[in-house]
């Protein structure tokens, strides 16, 4: 199973996928859900943690919830980020 990690903030979001070294940065708006949900669609991602920050995270787990039928947790965005030996800024 392909699973990703999501680091959300104000302005943007840091994506990652597990174990390998592919991410993606996107603003946090409604263009960059749009980027992010096609890009884990594209790598097959069944399962999403989302590193919750001051609500920040609630409409692209919505959306992701809602199109791409994954399983979204919040808060482990980064353990799935620093499996993959990737760092976010």
């Amino acid at each position: 199973m392909v699973c990703a990690g999501i680091d959300t903030g104000k302005r943007k979001l840091d994506a990652t996928l597990h174990r390998r070294r592919e991410r993606l940065e996107v603003e946090n708006s409604p263009e960059g859900h749009n980027r992010l949900s096609a890009w884990l669609r594209e790598h097959g991602v069944k399962r999403v943690g989302i590193e919750a920050s001051g609500g920040y995270e609630i409409d692209i787990v919505a959306k992701l919830r809602r199109e791409n039928k994954t399983q979204v947790r919040n808060g482990h965005g980064r353990r799935c980020a620093s499996s993959s030996k990737i760092r976010f800024r």
